[in-house]
């Protein structure tokens, strides 16, 4: 189990319990980020991650052109289903593409 931070070992925040005191409130969801350092907690989904991508390359400051491209990137791999084995041959051979090429290879989507 899982108490601390990964990245900076701050103690998750649990669900807290007064004795005595009746709790209306929804079940406890361990938090996605952390609360200290803003790190993603191993059980992330993988929107969440790639919404946090998203919200990292508003940090970085690349050029116009290369954050159009990323940005791309990024909705078409939101928009993809993992579980689809056509999606996942072209991914797969979209990385394989980029690797040779050094950049992005264009393939049709089934």
């Amino acid at each position: 189990m899982i108490t601390a931070c990964p990245t900076c070992d701050t103690r998750i925040r649990r669900y807290y319990s007064v004795p005595g005191v009746l709790s209306l409130g929804d079940a406890y969801n361990p938090p996605d980020f952390c609360y200290a350092c803003g790190a993603p907690m191993p059980w992330l989904s993988r929107q969440g991650r790639i919404y946090q991508l998203q919200n990292l390359l508003d940090e970085e400051g690349l050029d116009p052109a290369t954050e159009l491209r990323v940005r791309e990137f990024l909705q078409e791999l939101a928009d993809s289903d993992p579980d689809n084995p056509n999606e996942v041959n072209w991914w797969q051979g979209s990385v394989r593409g980029r690797r040779r090429s050094g950049r992005r290879a264009r393939c049709a989507r089934s």
